[in-house]
């Protein structure tokens, strides 16, 4: 019995347990960060949840937003990434989330914000 209860205590502390945010570009404007505990590796691929927060609030269309979290696959062996899904919010309130069609491809060139994540998250 005490064991089922160490247990339950463990799984109730592991499910409690907050994210781990690693910053990996910061400037005035803005500050990235990639979440280090849901990191999936596959193959060459590796999915990371990315977390960019801005000093100003943004406005695109009709979604007025200060945070945007977005699910990435990152293909390190090509430098390529693919956003799976983003989600605005605005003082921790959800404002706008979107799912992407798989074929959408970017390159990830030197100096920018997909690059600092995935120099971050990338075996070398």
């Amino acid at each position: 019995m005490k064991k089922l209860i160490a247990l339950a205590l463990l799984g109730a502390a592991a499910s409690a347990q907050a994210a781990d945010w690693k910053t990996v570009s910061r400037d005035s404007d803005s500050m990235i960060e990639v979440e280090q505990t849901m990191l999936k590796h596959q193959g060459s691929h590796v999915l990371a949840w990315t977390r960019q927060s801005f000093a100003k609030p943004r406005t695109v269309g009709a979604a007025t937003y200060d945070v945007m979290l977005g699910r990435y696959d990152l293909d390190c062996a090509n430098d390529t990434a693919r956003l799976l899904s983003s989600t605005a919010a605005l003082n921790g309130k959800v404002v706008d989330s979107t799912g992407y069609a798989p074929s959408d491809i970017a390159v990830i060139y030197p100096d920018s914000d997909l690059y600092e994540v995935d120099k971050a998250v990338c075996p070398r």
